[in-house]
């Protein structure tokens, strides 16, 4: 175990990490994503502000559907990748 993003995660494979990750892909793994954060956001212009600062688009979104993206920072570095 390791402290990533100030979490105990675990940082590395058990033994064969080629086999680990072979079963993971081939029949089912469980994915410890407690070190992620939810956030909320409300007023009029939340929709045009997320739509600025994500890489995918926010506003055409169907109520109950999301979309992958990456957070970007003002010099278009990738800062976070998003669900939304």
């Amino acid at each position: 175990m390791r402290t990533w993003f100030g979490c105990a995660l675990p940082d590395r494979f058990h033994k064969d990490w080629l086999a680990e990750y072979r079963a993971a892909r081939e029949s089912v793994a469980l994915i410890d994503k407690n070190y992620r954060a939810y956030l909320r956001f409300g007023g009029p212009d939340r929709v045009r502000c997320l739509n600025a600062v994500l890489t995918n688009n926010i506003k055409d979104l169907k109520t109950g559907s999301g979309i992958v993206s990456l957070f970007l920072n003002p010099q278009g570095r990738v800062q976070a990748e998003i669900e939304t």
